[in-house]
């Protein structure tokens, strides 16, 4: 997860709070250096966890008092039992993964049933991407991939996710803001996606899984 702003990071949390007990257990998929993970405990909350790429962030979350963070690449499986956690964040961090399926796929594995995943990321159909296009603020050459609330609810879907909640938000305030929100092309793609109690079993090998592709925008309908 990039570092955010406090009141962008309470934003997505107002969203997630019905989803959210108190008592959950919590993986923060991208944790950077534990932005999210104070903010939680700070409400109150105590079983967290975190993963990251990065070891200096991996480093600099456990000197911030989180002693169960992992380094690895959470596109490449990890070593976490499976239905270990109740709830998993992926906060703009999925448009980084080349392989976004596999990445999800091990979200929905260690998940345990019922439970909810809440995912950010920069919106495709955002309106003003082409305008701006390089100034646009979520832009950032380290993304491979882009969704739109379409194109991300589909790939949730594949995952064996139900999409309980998905938005887009804006990074600012006002009319026009509430205005892009409603018509899904603000900035920023919120999703809230819960694993059923019972499913099938989905994974890498199953014959759903969508084609690969290199990377840019996925199909905006």
């Amino acid at each position: 997860m990039a570092e955010k702003d406090r009141h962008v990071l309470k934003a997505i949390l107002r969203s997630a709070t019905p989803y959210l007990s108190v008592n959950a257990s919590v993986l923060d998929v991208g944790c950077a250096s534990g932005t999210l993970l104070e903010e939680l405990r700070e409400r109150g909350h105590k079983a967290l966890a975190g993963v990251d790429v990065s070891e200096y962030a991996v480093r600099a979350s456990k000197e911030n008092g989180f002693e169960n963070v992992y380094l690895c690449n959470f596109q490449d499986g990890t070593q976490l039992p499976d239905s270990s956690y109740d709830t998993l964040f992926m906060l703009d961090v999925i448009e980084h993964f080349t392989r976004p399926y596999d990445a999800l796929i091990e979200a929905t594995r260690v998940l345990s049933p019922g439970g909810v995943l809440v995912l950010t990321t920069p919106n495709a159909n955002s309106i003003l991407r082409p305008l701006l296009g390089k100034r646009w603020a979520l832009g950032d050459e380290t993304h491979v991939f882009y969704f739109t609330p379409f194109s991300l609810k589909y790939l949730l879907g594949k995952c064996g996710l139900h999409v309980a909640k998905l938005q887009t938000r804006s990074y600012n305030y006002g009319p026009v803001a509430r205005v892009l929100t409603a018509l899904r092309t603000a900035g920023q793609i919120v999703a809230i996606a819960q694993k059923p109690y019972s499913a099938s079993r989905v994974g890498p090998s199953d014959s759903r899984r969508p084609p690969a592709a290199e990377g840019g925008v996925v199909e905006a309908r």
